[in-house]
């Protein structure tokens, strides 16, 4: 599973002073009741904590059941999921509802269109 950043089209869907937030929307994948989708976050702000400046992750979001979960979290060395990999993670293979107002939520609200 990759996402080449350079051939994507990303929508800005929330910003703020910390981060960035798009979707690709020209590579959804839609399975049975299930949408795939890239969300990559743009980090504006580097510490102790947060080394990286971007970082990409494969979301499938049951739209039915408002719910999702991830299955690919790369970060990068450069904004845009551009420059050096630096790292991965498997996230849990768990199911999760987003509460109203988050990130998470605007972000399976927008794959869904709702």
């Amino acid at each position: 599973m990759f996402c080449s950043p350079a051939y994507s089209e990303w929508k800005k869907i929330f910003s703020d002073e910390n981060s960035e937030h798009f979707i690709d929307k020209s590579k959804f994948k839609k399975e049975g009741k299930s949408i795939y989708y890239w969300h990559l976050v743009n980090y504006l702000i580097q510490n102790d904590d947060i080394f990286w400046k971007s970082s990409l992750t494969y979301t499938e979001v049951d739209c039915n059941l408002f719910r999702g979960k991830d299955h690919v979290f790369n970060f990068y060395s450069e904004f845009m999921g551009e420059g050096e990999l630096l790292g991965d993670h498997n996230p849990p293979n768990e199911w999760n509802s987003p509460e109203r107002n988050t990130i998470r939520h605007i972000s399976y609200s927008e794959v869904c269109d709702k």
